[in-house]
């Protein structure tokens, strides 16, 4: 697959839910030799209908799996911090474990501030629905998947009573996903 039709669908698939304005970000600092070639993170800036900053990855799969994935996470506020956890996950993915839906991944600090949420859970995109999922693509499907901060406990629910067990808990408690101070579900 040519990574620049790649790049050009994935940016427009983010721009067709999240709005045109956005601003490229790149993580400059540690093993950069290390990152996706061409990657890159987009940040959207809180709009009417949203009223939070939307981050999603760029050529996290383009040119290495079969089966792409593009991540996504949330912030209360703008932050490099998302910038540089989105670029360490899509390392993670490129060069050591290939990541998918339900997967945990173990950020080792909190995601933002010194919130309890030190772990990241691979959701299904449930705020953009069903149709920001999945795009086509002549060789291969892409995947939009959310990363969601949760609690060393809450990974853990999933290991014991399963993902189900763990968005059964989400949705009974409203959790609050921009609060980086929310108690866990567990």
């Amino acid at each position: 697959m040519k990574c620049g039709s790649y790049i050009d669908r994935v940016i427009s698939h983010y721009q067709r839910f999240w709005g045109d304005e956005l601003s490229p970000r790149q993580w400059r600092k540690g093993p950069t030799h290390k990152h996706p070639p061409n990657f890159r993170v987009l940040e959207f800036a809180p709009r009417e209908k949203r009223n939070m900053w939307a981050y999603g990855t760029v050529a996290m799969s383009c040119e290495k799996h079969e089966h792409a994935l593009e991540l996504h996470m949330f912030s209360p506020y703008q932050t490099d911090r998302i910038v540089e956890l989105l670029t360490i996950v899509a390392c993670y993915h490129f060069n050591e474990v290939t990541l998918g839906l339900h997967h945990r991944i173990n950020f080792g600090e909190p995601w933002i501030d010194s919130s309890k949420c030190t772990r990241g859970f691979v959701s299904l995109p449930y705020l953009d629905g069903p149709k920001f999922e999945t795009i086509c693509l002549k060789e291969t499907h892409v995947s939009f998947l959310w990363l969601i901060p949760i609690t060393e406990s809450e990974a853990g629910i999933v290991d014991v009573e399963g993902v189900e067990e763990l968005e059964s808990r989400f949705e009974k408690q409203k959790i609050q996903y921009l609060d980086p101070n929310r108690e866990s579900v567990a």
